[in-house]
């Protein structure tokens, strides 16, 4: 967890070893291939095209995963990726489905994949998603899933033992 930005918003980003390895490994590939632009060792045009983008390929992976984030607010989950953002509410949450090492959050728009953040983080996450949409533990359907989620077939509402004892003499109307 990164961090929290606004009140009741959580952030799950990549940890931040990640982040820095693919930020170094981004750098020094942008730099080597700008040295054998300058330098002019490259014999012909298109070995210096596909030689530049193999180069540059960690710095594309790099900044694809770096800006990756899952935030957590109080009415719904918002995923932010470089490609663009996308917002659901809890009730588009249609399931969970959890592997061993990650699991993938399925909603009405599509699915969201939480296996690129830390797992101690990945843990929290996933009973935040329980929580706030409401989701219930099943048998796994498929082979190789350890759990799977979907939401519950009735709210389970806390009702404290003194509001029992207050309700159990009164009529249900």
């Amino acid at each position: 967890m990164d961090g929290i930005n606004r009140i009741d918003t959580i952030v799950f980003r990549p940890s931040l070893a990640v982040r820095a390895i693919l930020g170094l490994s981004g750098m020094l590939s942008c730099a080597v291939a700008v040295s054998g632009w300058a330098s002019g060792r490259y014999g012909s045009l298109p070995a210096m095209v596909a030689l530049t983008f193999l180069l540059l390929l960690p710095s594309f992976v790099g900044a694809a995963i770096i800006g990756r984030r899952i935030e957590v607010m109080q009415d719904a989950i918002r995923t932010v990726s470089a490609i663009g953002s996308r917002t659901v509410d809890w009730s588009g949450v249609k399931g969970i489905e959890q592997g061993r090492t990650s699991f993938v959050i399925e909603t009405s728009s599509g699915p969201i994949s939480a296996g690129w953040i830390a797992p101690k983080d990945r843990e929290q996450l996933l009973r935040l998603v329980i929580e706030r949409a409401k989701l219930t533990r099943i048998d796994p359907s498929r082979y190789g899933l350890m759990a799977q989620y979907v939401p519950r077939a009735q709210d389970i509402g806390f009702v404290p033992h003194a509001k029992r004892r207050e309700n159990r003499g009164k009529a249900v109307d």
